[in-house]
């Protein structure tokens, strides 16, 4: 038992204090603490006691959460309460040190907080159909990686942890506090491993998000704008894009009035899509297509229900499909249609052949350097690092979060993936670092 014998100013009196019993403890207990140790007759002393028995409770609660196994279900109940302790007693080592300029004490679980944030999922509705939902949630950041929680609207004791902006689920715990150590070393694994497939997910991703209204489509602003600003300079022989037309029949495809015979694919996991392969192009047309419905009811008719995968109930679903003649009779929607998705020899999709061939990332291996910083594209690691030779200043470290950039504490960096967007940030940020550590 730890005792805080208490003698006040002028011999006034004496408080014994009973820290076991006490610490860790709120705010505004400490608060009330720091009161009586200001009016003693050794603060500085006694400031000092109290610093000490803290730093013992967080060695012994470190000492404990290493008995159990990160990866073990039965453990993660038992490392959240450790560190739900830790946290507690560093928040009242921080009070501690304003005051009387002890060290901090650190402690990476102790480092993942939980913001309050709008989060967003993929969820499949009573129709079968996969859409983007938002829900009040968390945000919170581990090992180079920003994750989202959510409560389950039907199962109110489980929450959903999700990849940020890729709708990738990573795992579902049954507290909050939990979720920061249930992304244990194996799920990190996993997601290095899947790095690769990023791209492809935070595309559908995106895709989903506007088509619920959560995004603005940047691409079609884009050509919305070049076609604004010709017409008005009224420029000749200029190629404008315009928006790409398709009907289907089970055995053909016409693709802006030029018709092909076709291949058709159903696939029915993740959001569902038809695949279509002609001599022209391949053709992924997802979910949230509006023209989902005709391709699946022609490719349903071709396939005859056999090479199809099990379909969920649509009520919307067209039988059969509509005979050419007729569709040319029928007046064309007013809605522009989505340009065509392209696919890879496989069918998956491919979302680099949409935008033409992938330029080659000249810059991998480079390196910006400043005065006690540099930032590497390091294509070993796959990620764009910023380094700094010692803790850098606050200035320093907003302007790196302003750039999208995450602390990893297992590499000892500020990291971003290695991507064209991160290397025009990092250009960015360089110009702002070299201003912030000019000489």
């Amino acid at each position: 038992m730890t005792k805080l014998n208490f003698t006040y100013n002028y011999g006034r009196g004496r408080l014994e204090i009973i820290l076991d019993n006490l610490l860790p403890c709120t705010p505004a207990d400490f608060k009330r603490l720091l009161s009586f140790v200001q009016l003693s007759e050794r603060p500085e002393d006694h400031a000092a006691v109290i610093f000490e028995y803290i730093s013992g409770c967080v060695a012994e609660l470190q000492k404990e959460r290493e008995k159990y196994n990160p990866d073990s279900a039965y453990a993660k109940p038992q490392r959240a309460r450790i560190n739900a302790a830790i946290k507690k007693h560093i928040s009242n080592a921080a009070q501690l040190s304003k005051v009387y300029g002890f060290p901090e004490i650190e402690d990476d679980a102790a480092k993942i907080v939980y913001k309050s944030a709008t989060v967003y999922a993929i969820i499949t509705n009573d129709a079968g159909k996969a859409i983007a939902e938002s829900f009040n949630g968390w945000t919170f950041q581990k090992s180079g990686y920003v994750f989202d929680v959510y409560k389950d609207k039907r199962r109110k004791a489980y929450y959903h942890i999700l990849l940020h902006d890729t709708g990738l689920g990573v795992v579902t715990v049954t507290n909050r506090n939990q979720a920061a150590d249930a992304i244990t070393p194996r799920v990190l694994e996993v997601l290095e491993n899947a790095a690769d497939k990023m791209e492809a997910m935070q595309e559908d991703f995106k895709h989903h998000m506007i088509a619920a209204g959560f995004m603005e489509d940047d691409e079609r602003a884009e050509n919305i704008s070049s076609v604004e600003a010709k017409t008005e300079n009224n420029t000749e022989n200029e190629e404008v894009n315009t928006m790409t037309n398709y009907e289907f029949t089970k055995d053909t495809i016409t693709i802006d009035g030029v018709t092909y015979p076709v291949e058709y694919e159903i696939n029915n996991s993740g959001s569902g899509y038809v695949g279509i392969t002609c001599e022209a192009k391949s053709v992924w047309i997802p979910s949230w297509n509006p023209d989902y419905e005709k391709a699946l009811a022609a490719a349903r008719e071709a396939l005859n229900g056999e090479e199809a995968k099990p379909e969920q109930k649509r009520p919307e679903i067209i039988s059969e499909a509509t005979p050419a003649a007729k569709v040319e009779d029928k007046p064309k929607p007013e809605t522009p249609q989505p340009e065509i998705v392209y696919t890879d020899e496989n069918g998956a999709r491919d979302p680099k052949a949409a935008r033409g061939p992938v330029p080659e990332k000249t810059f991998i291996g480079s390196v910006i350097e400043g005065r006690g910083w540099k930032i590497l594209f390091d294509g070993i690691a796959s990620r764009t690092r910023v380094i700094f030779e010692s803790d850098p200043t606050d200035a320093a470290r907003a302007a790196i979060e302003n750039a999208g950039f995450y602390y990893s504490p297992n590499m000892k960096s500020w990291n971003k993936k290695l991507t064209f967007r991160a290397y025009r940030a990092a250009q960015t940020l360089s110009c702002r670092l070299n201003e912030l550590y000019a000489a």
